[in-house]
């Protein structure tokens, strides 16, 4: 995946130096290359997704998320307790 992703950048750089040096517009080249890239990641298969068929909802994966609880409001008291185990003090 990354070797293709290196082959649509260098097609894409390679159609902006020949538009440049040969003076035309190389914007045709470019949607070629990005079609193209997007034809092979079709051809290898892209992503992974569920293997029961189901659909992947967003949230649903690895990753770190925050909830209200999380978040310090300037004023309020600390959920935590001190080191030595006492509630907040204030």
């Amino acid at each position: 995946m990354i070797r293709l992703l290196f082959a649509v950048l260098a097609m894409i750089v390679g159609a902006l130096v020949a538009g440049a040096y040969f003076q035309f517009d190389p914007t045709a080249l470019i949607f070629a290359a990005l079609a193209f890239g997007i034809y092979m990641v079709g051809c290898i298969g892209g992503p992974s997704l569920p293997a029961d068929g189901g659909q992947m909802h967003w949230g649903g994966g690895e990753g770190i998320y925050f909830s209200g609880h999380d978040v310090w409001v300037e004023g309020a008291q600390s959920r935590d307790r001190d080191p030595n185990g006492d509630p907040p003090k204030g």
